[in-house]
This record gives structure tokens, sequence and C-alpha cells, in this order.
């Protein structure tokens, strides 16, 4: 069983994507997440971490990740098939 969380930028208003990324994976991978978080942040932060380990940050180019691409790296780190 996997916990992830998901730190997002509340000041960028990225709360949002970060509903979005929740809502995919929890559906996604019902039997295989044991907790999902959501901790607010600041200064433009968005990253996803499953288990604790980095499997996104936001670049220096702002760009938000998709909710598939997410659920992409999450089904690679847990080796399940997408």
């Amino acid at each position: 069983m996997a916990s992830v969380r998901l730190e997002y930028c509340v000041e960028c208003m990225f709360l949002g994507r970060a509903l979005e990324v929740a809502k995919l994976l929890l559906e996604r991978f019902p039997h295989k997440i044991r907790s999902l978080s959501l901790q607010p942040g600041t200064k433009g932060v968005f990253t996803v971490f499953l288990n604790e380990e980095p499997i996104f940050r936001i670049g220096p180019d702002g760009r938000l990740p998709e909710p598939e691409e997410i659920a992409r790296r999450v089904a690679g780190q847990l080796q399940l098939p997408t």
C-alpha cells in the first residue's frame, strides 16, 4: 500500500490541479493507496510524493502536471499496468 502527498501552492491557486490529481489517483488505484494528503504550500510549489519520494516537481517553466501523467508515474513506481 502506498501513501501519496500532494504539496501545492496556495498563492498560485494550484489547489484545483491538486484535487484533480487526487481524484484520479483515488479512482484509479483504490486498493493500492493507503493514504492521500493535500499539503498547502507557498512560493510556486507543486510536488507529488509517493511514499515520501518525489515523483514530480514543478520545474522552472511552471508547468503543472496532467493528472494522467501522475497516474502513469504512480503506476510505474508501483509496477502496475496503466
